[in-house]
């Protein structure tokens, strides 16, 4: 996974033992242990940020935040584009600036929109609503992991518990039961010790 923030690029690899992080195609280096979870301060140019490790149920999930807000990942094409010279920003100014001239200093690699630096996204690379756009596709990317690991992982269980049941064997029965049994749990558990942290956090 990985982020664009202004011209440089953060890439972050898991292991089963540690989290990784590159920047700019520097070689990786482990920051945090994979099981771990919190906020690691990170340095990007002049600009502070965190990387969130935040508990996914029975897993753990990274997210990257800048200036309070939680940006959406991106692919390594999306760079950072300078508008052309002498353009002017496409962004809604107040009525008071609209006489002024506005001079464009980005230009949106997904749209191509001309913005001034007011109107950036915090990543200052897309326009606002790209950017919020690509953080809706973040987000229902995660409901479909969260839904779709417990559904397969149940579906099995069950699916060995018919099986077993056809073929009049108690074992499999069993097998397959215990199965869906322990992925109700884990998720169960995983859910509630989310919503724990989470709380935790708000109250920090």
């Amino acid at each position: 996974m990985g982020w664009t923030i202004g011209k440089y690029r953060i890439e972050l690899k898991a292991t089963v033992d540690w989290l990784s992080m590159s920047i700019d195609d520097e070689p990786f280096k482990p920051f945090a242990h994979a099981r771990v979870l919190g906020d690691f301060p990170l340095r990007i140019g002049k600009r502070d940020a965190i990387i969130r490790r935040l508990r996914n149920l029975d897993v753990a999930r990274s997210e990257l935040w800048l200036d309070g807000v939680c940006v959406p990942e991106s692919p390594d094409s999306l760079i950072q584009k300078l508008a052309p010279k002498d353009t002017l920003c496409e962004g809604v100014h107040p009525e008071s600036f609209r006489t002024a001239a506005a001079p464009a200093k980005y230009l949106c690699p997904t749209c191509r929109k001309l913005l001034c630096a007011k109107h950036i996204a915090v990543d200052r690379v897309r326009c606002p609503a790209c950017f919020e756009a690509a953080g809706r596709a973040d987000a229902l990317a995660l409901r479909q992991l969260r839904t779709r690991g417990p559904l397969l992982g149940a579906g099995l269980g069950i699916g060995t518990a018919l099986l077993g049941a056809a073929l009049d064997i108690d074992k499999l029965v069993g097998i397959g039961a215990a199965a869906t049994v322990l992925v109700l749990v884990k998720v169960t558990m995983g859910y509630f010790q989310e919503r724990k942290e989470a709380r935790r956090r708000d109250s920090d």
